[in-house]
């Protein structure tokens, strides 16, 4: 039961649930493994994009790295993230906090979530090579043990921070692909995710500039990100008419 209901229903309904589907991959592109290092992350900026949905603004996404404790290999960072949108006259926020590792691995993982006046937690703390999930929605609370494949990484649903530090922490280069484990908390499981990039790049305009960005393709969620100096300038979701512009 827990399984069928993972996917929190508001989220569901107002943003659409990005369901893993097969779609054409360019087997010509080499693969592998994807190979991450943070880099100096810049604590207390607070990066802004504009949410929308079928080519209307419907809200905002946000993502600050708030704090980093130790140094090294033993360096915790926390990020906060917060998404407030209005869609089909329903409001959405989503608050979450992830604290990662030096290698961008998670460590723990809170989202909080409130649709009109229902409010929905998850909660995972991960552990060598396994990840313990607890949902609670409307009182009742549930608990999930789930396997994680060694080196996971964390994604979520509809949120580009994730991606931008994802990006910065790693060099990709024009037609090869790239492949790694992600552990995504609302559909309570790991996924393999992999990521092609295009031969040539695309203009997207943005603050009145046409920039040449790197095009990078998500296949597994049938993702587009657009990046330009180390920046994800837009973020594509095609198949839920979804797109995020960063404002700052």
């Amino acid at each position: 039961m827990l399984r069928r209901q993972w996917i929190l229903a508001g989220v569901a309904l107002i943003l659409g649930a990005s369901l893993l589907v097969e779609i054409y991959l360019d087997t010509r592109y080499p693969e592998t493994t994807i190979t991450v290092t943070l880099p100096e992350l810049q604590l207390g900026q607070e990066h802004v994009y504009s949410f929308q949905r079928e080519g209307q603004r419907v809200g905002t996404h946000s993502y600050t790295v708030t704090g980093r404790e130790g140094t090294g290999a033993s360096a915790r960072y926390t990020m906060v993230t917060t998404t407030d949108i209005t869609y089909n006259d329903e409001r959405l926020l989503l608050h979450a906090e992830y604290v990662f590792d030096h290698l961008y691995r998670p460590l723990s993982y809170e989202l909080n979530a409130t649709v009109e006046d229902k409010q929905t937690r998850i909660q995972a703390a991960f552990t060598q090579g396994e990840a313990v999930v607890t949902l609670v929605s409307d009182g009742d609370a549930a608990e999930l043990t789930e396997e994680v494949p060694e080196g996971a990484l964390l994604i979520e649903n509809q949120m580009p921070g994730y991606w931008e530090i994802l990006f910065q922490s790693t060099a990709l280069t024009p037609e090869k692909r790239y492949i790694f484990d992600a552990f995504i908390p609302q559909r309570g499981s790991s996924a393999r995710m992999t990521l092609t990039v295009d031969k040539e790049t695309s203009k997207v305009s943005h603050d009145g500039l046409d920039l040449d960005c790197s095009v990078v393709r998500e296949a597994n969620m049938g993702l587009v990100f657009y990046l330009y100096g180390g920046e994800l300038i837009l973020y594509r979701d095609d198949a839920n008419g979804v797109a995020m512009t960063k404002d700052s």
